[in-house]
């Protein structure tokens, strides 16, 4: 084995936190977006006509349902991190892990 060889050694180390935060480099951002567009028609008509009686039905149905989602997920972010973002977005609270 040569000198400039590395030598693995199996003993744990425990980093801080601002050490951890040196070694991730950043935060994951995630945004998404989806449309949800539904829409039911319907109709119905019934006409009878017999000697003397006289009978209609009719019936219309309808539904429509727009839904929009937006979501941004901010995971592993620093407390400074979340400054810069809170800024950024306004301090919203869900930034600041509330719910």
């Amino acid at each position: 084995m040569s000198d400039d060889e590395i030598t693995p050694k199996d003993e744990a180390i425990e980093l801080s936190d601002e050490e951890l935060d040196d070694v991730a480099g950043g935060f994951n951002l995630q945004f998404t977006a989806a449309r949800f567009h539904k829409s039911t028609r319907g109709f119905t008509q019934e006409t009878s006509r017999r000697r003397g009686c006289h009978s209609t039905r009719s019936s219309f149905h309808t539904e429509t349902t727009d839904s929009s989602l937006f979501q941004l997920t901010i995971t592993d972010a620093t407390t400074e991190d979340l400054k810069v973002l809170g800024e950024l977005f306004g301090d919203i609270s869900a930034i600041e892990g509330s719910m």
